[in-house]
């Protein structure tokens, strides 16, 4: 099949993954797609909006897609996840004074997990019951939040945290 002209694809500010400085976009995911986009001969131009404004958008078809992003229920319900070419690993972060039980049940019961709104760490505690999720707009605002023991713990991409706390 003949692929488009040309395709737009959405995505968040989200270093070290993509970003757009000055004009310049860079960062692993934006290296990957470049390649991947080559490989494939296909022109496109990518555009930084808020996340749930880039999901919502691929939805309603004013962009041809967004990234990156993993699978969930709502999402394959207007968008088809390709092949991975750039890998996550998420992990629960609790502030190192804790005292919480890491147990998940106790987890799941009594931590406040502070979450990114829009994103599929926050779908995957909701959908696996979690009883106390807050959501907040940003990475800095969750470290700063558990740094401050407003809230217990994350669970979030593991690169995007560490990159945020050495910040």
């Amino acid at each position: 099949s003949e692929f488009p002209n040309h395709i737009t694809i959405a995505t968040q500010h989200w270093p070290p993954y993509q970003q757009e400085v000055n004009g310049i976009q860079t960062g692993f995911s934006i290296h990957a797609l470049r390649c991947v986009m080559a490989k494939m001969k296909q022109r496109y131009k990518v555009v930084f909006v808020p996340w749930g404004r880039a999901q919502n958008g691929v939805k309603t078809g004013q962009y041809d897609a967004f990234f990156a992003a993993s699978q969930n229920e709502w999402r394959d319900e207007f968008a088809v996840l390709s092949n991975t070419f750039i890998e996550q690993k998420w992990k629960f972060y609790l502030h190192k004074d804790s005292t919480l039980s890491t147990d998940i049940d106790s987890l799941k019961a009594s931590a406040v997990f502070g979450t990114r709104i829009h994103s599929n760490t926050d779908h995957w505690l909701h959908k696996n019951e979690f009883q106390k999720i807050r959501q907040f707009g940003s990475i800095e605002q969750l470290v700063k939040l558990l740094s401050n023991k407003r809230i217990d713990a994350i669970m979030e991409n593991a690169l995007l945290f560490e990159e945020e706390v050495l910040k």
